[in-house]
């Protein structure tokens, strides 16, 4: 019987799958880290660079008619945006990325003066872009 022997690098560890030679060893990482950014909205177009943080905690202040994504990763990987959005009144996002589609092709109602949060992801540089309704109306657990 073999032992196994565990490599730990930091975040990344190297598990030996079978005898040396016959089975590769995998990467397992251990932690996943995103980049933040924190955007408040000044007029009707929002754009999000996403070499500033995929991770976007949004002040919503006003309506905003158009997003425009710039950075997404080229055609062939996944590439996302995490809005955690923030209501400041009854705003609305009124226009997603071009070659949006929601479920049921509706757009997200955000809750007025609440908390949301939205995930848009692109596996085709940006071309086209999934908008995911991940949780709305976010508010804190009573303990």
């Amino acid at each position: 019987m073999s032992e196994m022997t565990v490599y730990d690098y930091d975040d990344i560890q190297v598990i030996p799958l079978g005898p040396p030679g016959i089975v590769p060893p995998v990467a397992s990482f251990n932690t996943v880290s995103l980049l933040t950014q924190s955007l408040s909205t000044s007029g009707a177009i929002l754009t999000i660079d996403r070499a500033l943080g995929e991770w976007v905690t949004l002040q919503l202040t006003n309506d905003v008619t158009s997003i425009v994504v710039n950075n997404w990763p080229p055609p062939g990987n996944l590439g996302r945006v995490h809005l955690d959005i923030f209501n400041q009144g009854s705003y609305q996002i009124l226009g997603w990325p071009p070659g949006s589609a929601a479920p049921y092709a509706g757009l997200p109602q955000l809750t007025p003066n609440g908390n949301d949060l939205i995930i848009m992801t692109s596996v085709d540089g940006g071309a086209t872009t999934k908008i995911h309704i991940v949780g709305l109306n976010y508010m804190p657990l009573e303990g």
